[in-house]
């Protein structure tokens, strides 16, 4: 790990131009709107480092409530959670962090039960759909 005081909004920052080559305009500005609107009002001038899963999930409570009232959907909320994780992950390429804050925080539900909590470890989905059949190409 390297020793850093850098903020959110500044590591977003670097982000935000490192992506810049490698994004259309129109994700650069999606990523851009999130982090204007959604990230750095919850974690702007916080150290890098004081960022933990507990905080993590109070944001996502936040977002949960914002969805609750209307206000947003809980796409935007999973937009706004990956970009989240893609600066954490970011953090930890560059050795200011040793895990992604954001990785085992599970997307955000829109129905059925939901949680805002940051699970320790993944569960792992079972699908209830029917296998489907193998299609076969007719013989010539």
């Amino acid at each position: 790990m390297r020793v850093t005081r850098a903020t959110f909004s500044e590591l977003w920052a670097q982000l935000l131009e490192a992506k810049r080559p490698y994004v259309t305009a129109g994700t650069l500005q999606d990523y851009a709107t999130q982090g204007r609107k959604r990230l750095l009002p919850g974690f702007g001038d916080m150290a890098i480092t004081a960022i933990d899963e507990d905080r993590v999930r109070d944001w996502l409570t936040e977002m949960a409530e914002l969805v609750a009232q209307g206000e947003l959907s809980a796409k935007t909320v999973n937009n706004a959670r990956t970009c989240l994780s893609m600066t954490f992950g970011e953090a930890v390429r560059r050795r200011h962090l040793p895990v992604n804050r954001a990785a085992t925080c599970p997307s955000y539900r829109s129905s059925g039960p939901r949680s805002t909590t940051c699970a320790s470890s993944r569960s792992t989905a079972t699908s209830t759909r029917a296998p489907t059949a193998s299609v076969r190409s007719p013989s010539s």
